[in-house]
């Protein structure tokens, strides 16, 4: 089982991964750190080779990477930028996105001496590469935790439970298909939530597991908060067709918003999460 860690910098890949890595007592790999490894800090490379020559080891280090069956991985803030990384890094193991705020990664990062990648500050910068990044963590990202609603222990605890959790699939063959680890609703207004959650789903077709992950919240209580907007938003809510993949099946139904355990045609377990979007 391991853990790849994605995310912007200041997130707290590096921190939180080193702790859950700790308390799990199972290897942690930072890229950066094998990066620097060759003998130049990270400084120094984007001195002399500019982000281009830093890309380039660091997509050298991905892609030959060999990491321990059982670890944790905390990759740079642009790792997912070259095409090449990201199956990559899908396939190292599950991959986890640590997100915040913008203004909270700026105060993070303030006074840290990382080399700044559009010459803006701090705050300027963190908005920009999230904005530029976001739907490329989205893309790669199995598990999701905002760690600017948390603090760093809450966020390795997340970690611990979301590597367990993994164990737990791993082992059992009766686990649920791509079973997403799903966090307590934290204690936001359920107005705040929805308002979110109608943004979200304005912005493209998403399954229900990964707007639980993003929200933090489980899926019986964004099911009742979908509900809700169905009621009272102007906009309408559609939920794509699933089709099983093995007998043909197409499912059209408003209020199958969970896949079934089984296709009631031809009793497989393979259908896939319906998407759902607002217009």
């Amino acid at each position: 089982m391991r853990l790849v860690l994605v995310g912007p910098r200041g997130a707290g890949k590096t921190a939180c991964g080193r702790l859950a890595a700790g308390a799990l007592r199972v290897s942690f790999v930072d890229i950066d750190s094998l990066v620097e490894a060759r003998g130049r800090s990270i400084s120094e490379i984007f001195a002399v080779e500019g982000e281009a020559g830093f890309r380039r080891v660091e997509r050298e280090e991905i892609l030959g990477l060999e990491p321990p069956a059982e670890a944790i991985i905390a990759t740079g803030g642009g790792a997912v930028l070259d095409p090449d990384n990201r199956p990559r890094l899908a396939a190292l193991g599950t991959v986890v996105w640590l997100r915040a705020a913008p203004e909270i990664l700026a105060a993070r990062v303030a006074g840290s001496g990382r080399p700044r990648l559009w010459g803006q500050d701090d705050l300027a910068e963190a908005q920009g590469l999230s904005e530029a990044r976001e739907p490329l963590y989205r893309s790669l990202a199995v598990h999701s935790v905002d760690t600017g609603a948390l603090s760093e222990s809450e966020v390795v605890a997340r970690l611990v439970a979301i590597y367990r959790g993994g164990e737990a699939r791993e082992g059992s063959a009766s686990s649920p298909r791509g079973g997403h680890e799903v966090q307590d609703a934290p204690p936001n207004a359920g107005g705040t939530r929805r308002q979110r959650l109608a943004a979200l789903l304005r912005e493209g077709a998403i399954t229900l597991p990964e707007l639980a992950e993003i929200l933090g919240v489980p899926l019986r209580i964004l099911v009742e908060d979908l509900e809700h907007l169905r009621r009272s938003c102007k906009d309408v809510l559609e939920i794509e067709p699933a089709q099983c993949p093995s007998c043909g099946r197409v499912f059209r139904d408003r209020i199958r918003l969970t896949r079934p355990s089984r296709c009631p045609s031809c009793r497989c377990e393979r259908i896939s999460w319906p998407r759902i979007r607002c217009r």
